[in-house]
């Protein structure tokens, strides 16, 4: 590598700010009668350049940081892994949460869909019970009414009945107090027609109480 070249008339040179690498150091002289050699004496230099500049310097610090960028990224997806793995623990966590949730929706739904069939059938029971109880009420009314009118029949009936059996047992009292008080006093013909009054009455009577059991 070449530098330049200086004349100088001291023993010494000195150089500065030289960068690193092999110099070949070459020196012509002359004496008093300036007259220069034609060879000129030389030296070779090896100027070693710095820690910090050095291809081993730079290869570790290249190898370095990429060893670290190896262990950041290494770092960086475990943690993303580890990341994962809590977030995926979770996902199932929740999956099994929301399925068991499902589960008892379901259940509760099956057990009210049960329980609305069962009150739609005793809703279907009660309003048939009820048609039928309108039913016996119209009928026990209907009923009633024809009781009232049985009755009030009856009563009718049985005042005709009396004021007929009246008149009968009227006869048949007297004719027998007529047979009782003056059963000495009657002829045969007199006695005869009085029997015969009493018989008639008590078929009047009999027939009328026949008529009332038929």
């Amino acid at each position: 590598m070449k530098i330049g070249i200086s004349t100088v008339q001291k023993k010494e040179v000195t150089y500065t700010n030289i960068e690193p690498g092999k110099y070949t150091f070459k020196v012509k002289s002359c004496n008093n009668d300036r007259v220069w050699n034609d060879i000129p004496n030389k030296i070779t230099i090896n100027i070693i350049p710095p820690w910090y500049k050095r291809t081993i310097t730079h290869f570790i610090t290249i190898l370095s940081l990429f060893l670290f960028i190896l262990i950041l990224i290494k770092v960086r997806t475990q943690h993303l892994e580890l990341q994962q793995t809590i977030l995926q623990h979770e996902v199932n966590k929740k999956t099994k949460e929301l399925q068991e949730s499902n589960r008892k929706l379901k259940t509760q739904a099956e057990y009210l869909t049960d329980l609305n069939n069962r009150l739609e059938k005793r809703q279907y029971k009660i309003e048939k019970q009820s048609s039928a109880i309108k039913k016996q009420s119209k009928d026990l009314k209907i009923a009633n009414e024809n009781l009232k009118i049985l009755n009030e029949t009856k009563n009718r009936l049985f005042s005709i009945i009396s004021h007929d059996l009246i008149s009968p047992f009227h006869s048949i009292l007297g004719l027998t107090e007529i047979l009782k008080d003056e059963n000495n006093s009657l002829d045969s013909e007199e006695i005869k027609l009085v029997t015969h009054k009493v018989n008639s009455s008590a078929q009047r009577v009999f027939n009328l109480l026949q008529n009332l059991l038929i």
